[in-house]
């Protein structure tokens, strides 16, 4: 994975919290340029989970354009290592920084319910990750565990009914509702 910066400042930070909450209450951003707030988030927010993007149009460059950023605004969007995405898909664990000349204003951690390999595809790679886990061979932990409970149950388990609704993305019959 790799980063696109929309910016017009180049501060940095380096915090490595991270959200792993699996409760589905939302609150879409209502600032506006306007309204003299920095910057314009279309995505829906829980604590620091930001989603509701489409697996269909998730690239760096519409993920990044989809921000209205102030003027003195700059934004990055970097993998788990830290490193700037520049090309390819936003996905799970990406980390978006939202900074300004005095710091850093927001960071949010991106959630893309199915994408439990954090390349921003929603694929047979992703069920197979599902099903080790649902065997319990390789168990899902943290983000990735919170992006397989694809049907948000308050208990936060991703179990069979969350491979079906897998399944049917991957075979194009319905696809997962990412809000």
């Amino acid at each position: 994975s790799t980063s696109t910066s929309t910016s017009t400042s180049t501060s940095t930070s380096t915090s490595t919290s991270t959200s792993t909450s699996t409760s589905t209450s939302t609150s879409t951003s209502t600032t506006s340029q306007s309204t003299g707030k920095p910057f314009v988030n279309p995505y829906e927010l829980n604590d620091a989970l930001l989603y509701g993007l489409s697996p269909y149009n998730n690239s760096i460059s519409a993920f990044t354009s989809s921000f209205q950023l102030a003027k003195g605004i700059s934004m990055g969007v970097y993998n788990t290592a830290g490193q700037p995405i520049t090309s390819g898909k936003v996905g799970t664990s990406a980390v978006v920084k939202i900074n300004s000349t005095d710091g850093l204003i927001a960071r949010y951690t991106v959630l893309l319910y199915g994408d439990l390999d954090g390349d921003g595809s929603i694929n047979i790679i992703d069920m197979v990750h599902l099903k080790k886990h649902l065997l319990k061979i390789k168990l899902l932990t943290d983000i990735k565990l919170t992006a397989a409970n694809i049907d948000k149950s308050a208990d936060g388990v991703a179990n069979i009914f969350d491979m079906v609704i897998m399944k049917k993305q991957v075979l194009k019959i319905s696809d997962i509702n990412q809000k």
